[in-house]
């Protein structure tokens, strides 16, 4: 495991990889994220609900365009791990491996925040006007929660929802927040902790996940989002049955 950055005069920037437009168009891991559904509003024309569409759109937009970013990373990488796997230098091997985990954290991070984004297409999209703070994702929830018994579809959606922000949050929420605040996940650290054989209260070693366990969580996150956008685009597809368009 890496210990220092900086060894016999090479440093780990001399082992940067990039992914080719081909490698990047191959990878399917986001795919099914990408079709979603925009609204047609038509320019210069205005009738009841032109703000809140617009809104809807800005954040299907916004979804779709965080994507491409999230899949580079990803893909990245997976190349990162090709080359580590293969590499017998012990230098570029843990250069690869640690760029490689620096790159799942950078892919963790950006579901959090496409999952964020998707909470505001929610809140456009049902129109509950929550503003966005701290408590966005609880107060989305009890928004919800409070009008879901004079809405079938909103009923139906917040059991699917409820449940997805569990699960997704579950797997996400504690690595994303040691990636930004404490020790990363993907190294080893040192936290206090009981020892089983003295019941005392010591110093102790954190292995921290394999990479193979950080690409597991972001196919997990990846197929709880899906679940999630499925089930945006089917409220999509009932209340705008008009002109919807696939991007």
């Amino acid at each position: 495991m890496l210990l220092v950055m900086y060894m016999n005069n090479c440093d780990f920037y001399d082992f940067l990889l990039k992914p080719t437009s081909n490698e990047i168009r191959k990878e399917k891991i986001v795919e099914k994220l990408e079709h979603i559904y925009t609204l047609n509003v038509p320019k210069n024309f205005l009738y009841k609900n032109y703000g809140i569409d617009n809104a809807i759109n800005t954040g299907l937009k916004t979804w779709y365009n965080q994507l491409l970013a999230l899949k580079y990373y990803y893909v990245l990488a997976k190349k990162y791990f090709k080359y580590y796997k293969k590499e017998d230098d012990n230098i570029a091997k843990d250069a690869y491996n640690y760029w490689c985990r620096k790159n799942i954290e950078i892919v963790i991070i950006l579901l959090s925040s496409q999952y964020d984004k998707s909470l505001n297409i929610i809140n456009c999209l049902f129109d509950l006007r929550v503003k966005r703070n701290s408590r966005f994702r609880a107060n989305i929830l009890k928004k919800l929660n409070e009008i879901r018994q004079n809405d079938l579809d909103i009923n139906n959606f917040f059991d699917i929802f409820s449940k997805i922000n569990s699960k997704f949050t579950s797997v996400v929420n504690n690595i994303r927040n040691n990636v930004i605040h404490n020790y990363s996940d993907l190294y080893p650290s040192f936290e206090i902790k009981i020892d089983n054989r003295t019941g005392k209260e010591l110093w102790l070693k954190n292995d921290g996940i394999s990479i193979e366990e950080g690409f597991d969580k972001i196919v997990e996150c990846v197929n709880w989002l899906e679940k999630l956008m499925d089930a945006i685009n089917e409220i999509l597809i009932k209340r705008y049955p008009r002109k919807e368009e696939i991007v």
